[in-house]
């Protein structure tokens, strides 16, 4: 690849990076037809867009004692999906035709050096991933932009993984996961400004009126619905409330192409999955009547399946 250059580091502006994960389910034909919808909304809206894979060599990152196994669902899923270098190509090849820019967030060193390969221009450092050094140094050796998710970051974190970029003049873009629910007034800037461009074109926004809240964060945790402002001291809103579901069931109705990145609760947990479910249910029933429906967000398509 060539040495970095200022038009490297313009690659992020305006940038929308859409997740298609490990969406494909191990299906080249499957995985295409997601890049040529996903490719349509990016045409009809003018935008840049990447679209986002994940890459793991799973031979090596399923354990021998585990492979195979069928109950315990992450692994089972991991497996399923396996693609071949080959395939990996033609997604790359149908992403790039669509007028898109592939990239992927590699799990392991094998999965950067795949990126490499296929000349990604640019590589996502997951935030389970910050402290990984020895596979920041093998993305860093390619010398390509790179977007890092913050995630539960420390501040020393984040700022050894700036200077450890800066020093190497690669291009590096922070995304911000906004890690704690709810969010204190001073880190809502945002949200506030979602609101106003909201506002300003016209454009719905639903937020939560009520909340089912947990007095602990487990299966068994007592529970009960309250409204978003009367969240009671030491419990913790762990999925939406039946008014919240059905407000955003009615915004759905007439909708021709939805995009769902992020379930509405815990789903895993029985008591915080009737959100999920439900406008899970309403997606599905939409998709039926033609609706273009693209699920992004490993979590979100784990609730889905």
């Amino acid at each position: 690849m060539q040495p970095v250059s200022q038009r490297d580091r313009q690659i992020f502006e305006n940038l929308f990076v859409l997740e298609a994960a490990n969406n494909h389910w191990g299906d080249l034909t499957r995985g295409k037809r997601i890049i040529q919808e996903v490719a349509t909304v990016v045409r009809y809206n003018n935008i840049k867009a990447a679209i986002k894979f994940q890459f793991r060599d799973v031979d090596n990152f399923v354990h021998d004692e585990f492979k195979g196994n069928q109950d315990l669902r992450y692994i089972k899923k991991t497996e399923a999906t396996k693609m071949t270098r080959e395939q990996y190509a033609e997604l790359a090849n149908a992403v790039t035709k669509a007028g898109c820019i592939p990239m992927a967030t590699p799990s392991d060193e094998a999965s950067v050096a795949l990126c490499d390969a296929l000349d990604f221009p640019i590589i996502k450092i997951a935030s389970s991933d910050i402290n990984d050094w020895s596979l920041l140094e093998a993305i860093g050796s390619t010398k390509r932009p790179v977007i890092a998710s913050s995630g539960g970051a420390s501040e020393k974190s984040l700022d050894d993984l700036v200077a450890f970029f800066e020093n190497r003049n690669i291009p590096l873009a922070l995304n911000h996961c906004v890690s704690l629910y709810p969010s204190e007034d001073d880190q809502l800037e945002l949200a506030r400004k979602l609101e106003k461009i909201a506002a300003e074109k016209g454009v719905k926004l639903y937020l939560a009126s009520d909340v089912v809240v947990a007095d602990k964060f487990a299966a068994d945790a007592a529970n009960k619905v309250v409204d978003v402002n009367a969240i009671p001291d030491g419990w913790m809103g762990l999925d939406i409330g039946p008014k919240t579901i059905a407000d955003i069931q009615a915004g759905l109705a007439d909708c021709k192409t939805v995009i769902w990145n992020g379930p509405m609760g815990v789903f895993e947990f029985d008591a915080f999955a009737k959100g999920t479910n439900s406008i899970a249910t309403t997606l599905a029933g939409l998709t039926s009547k033609g609706c273009i429906t693209i699920i992004g967000g490993g979590d979100s398509v784990a609730a889905v399946e």
